[in-house]
């Protein structure tokens, strides 16, 4: 069977595809074109306009004849919605895509809609799936809950990589790739504990730079409260993508994003 999937959305909903992709090719057939018969939607709800267009994708495709699976961030936001769709056979989170072959027999063996939701699990034995040249996801979710972010209510609160599957990654990237970007919905709050030591994403930062001296590394989605408290760290690097959001103090404490500015 061909299966063909449709990405909407951010790196990490990609990121999330490119996993997809490794662990159904080991039964199907990946295509990139029309004739398949297995399509699978990874959706984003961030954005209003990205959530139309998942609205119009299914509406114009619930006609077809094959096995449709939705996932992605849209799949906790609209559950009570998806649930209700005749076209729709399986529905199943982020967390949950490793058990997406499963799914599949499950519904051809029972011939009825199944359905999976994983809040959270600390199991990443299979992120070295994911042997992508540039981008690298270190962590998932966030803790932070501003009040006009969705990502804590459809990712869940932060889970973080195995540092030492990192390192594997790294170790197997192509050889002719220089640049590595470090992606996360925070991904400047990683944290974690190896033998009693406490590893942060700037401990994580000098310990590649001492490993790879040879590659670049640049990364993503930081915020901004975590940088001021450690920008020391940031004379290694030469480009900083800085979501400051707003300069008023006033939106900032609508936003709920714990920092001020102070103007002299």
């Amino acid at each position: 069977m061909k299966f063909f999937i449709k990405t909407f959305g951010c790196q990490v909903n990609n990121y999330d595809s490119n996993k997809l992709i490794k662990i159904l090719k080991e039964k199907f057939f990946y295509v990139k074109n029309l004739n398949f018969e297995i399509l699978i939607i990874n959706t984003c709800s961030v954005r209003e306009f990205c959530q139309k267009k998942i609205f119009f994708f299914l509406k114009k495709n619930k006609f077809f004849n094959f096995l449709t699976i939705f996932t992605g961030c849209s799949s906790n936001l609209f559950f009570n919605i998806f649930i209700l769709k005749y076209y729709i056979n399986i529905i199943l989170n982020s967390n949950s895509i490793f058990y997406l072959l499963k799914l599949i027999y499950m519904y051809y063996f029972y011939k009825c809609k199944q359905i999976l939701f994983i809040n959270n699990y600390n199991n990443y034995k299979n992120l070295n799936l994911i042997k992508n040249n540039l981008y690298i996801i270190i962590m998932e979710g966030c803790n932070k809950y501003c009040s006009y972010c969705i990502i804590p209510y459809t990712r869940g609160r932060e889970i973080y990589f195995d540092i030492l599957k990192i390192l594997k990654c790294i170790f197997i990237l192509n050889l002719n790739s220089k640049e590595v970007y470090f992606f996360g919905q925070n991904v400047n709050s990683y944290k974690y504990f190896f033998k009693d030591k406490l590893i942060n994403f700037y401990l994580l930062l000098d310990i590649f730079y001492e490993i790879f001296n040879n590659y670049k590394y640049y990364y993503i989605t930081s915020n901004f409260k975590n940088l001021i408290l450690n920008l020391k760290f940031y004379k290694k690097i030469e480009n900083l993508h800085l979501p400051i959001q707003s300069s008023s103090n006033n939106i900032l404490n609508f936003m709920k994003r714990n920092y001020k500015f102070n103007f002299l």
